[in-house]
């Protein structure tokens, strides 16, 4: 349940362990909850995080760069 001023957002990022490292910064960096990990039927593992709006926000960006350093793309619904 997300409550008003909240957000959930969707990071899929392909491999599982970029996944997780990925998922650790973002967890470091911005107060979100991870609500877990899901496949997305191909090679990318999509995280599930819960958070205000303007932590999805970080959170987000955090995952695009994170990814981008481990030569990876991270794609973002929220």
């Amino acid at each position: 349940m997300v409550s008003p001023g909240q957000a959930i957002a969707f990071i899929g990022i392909n491999y599982l362990s970029i996944s997780l490292l990925v998922a650790d910064r973002v967890t470091k960096t911005a107060a979100v909850e991870l609500l877990g990990f899901d496949t997305s039927g191909d090679i990318e593992i999509v995280m599930r995080i819960r958070g205000a709006t303007a932590m999805i926000q970080v959170a987000a960006e955090t995952a695009r760069s994170a990814a981008q350093e481990y030569g990876a793309a991270a794609s973002i619904s929220q």
